[in-house]
């Protein structure tokens, strides 16, 4: 659009490599993002589902828990 001399700044460190298997292979550690038909359809119509889907797992089913809610009462949902 003509935009020149933009600078950008952030105050936080560069993330990772994704394909470094040493900084994401603790799943523990991440709240892990589900990305349903209509997420996945975006991306598509951005251009990007291919990227993302390279580091994405296919999942059946899904676990729900209340609020409130201990470890073992959870609602498991299966696609």
């Amino acid at each position: 659009r003509g935009y020149t001399g933009i600078k950008v700044y952030d105050r936080l460190a560069e993330p990772p490599d994704p394909d470094d298997p040493t900084a994401w292979s603790d799943t523990a550690r991440f709240y892990l993002i589900g990305l349903g038909g209509r997420g996945q359809k975006a991306l598509k119509a951005l251009g990007v589902w291919d990227d993302v889907a390279r580091y994405a797992t296919p999942v059946q089913g899904r676990k729900d828990w209340a609020p409130g809610a201990g470890p073992d009462e959870s609602t498991e949902r299966l696609a």
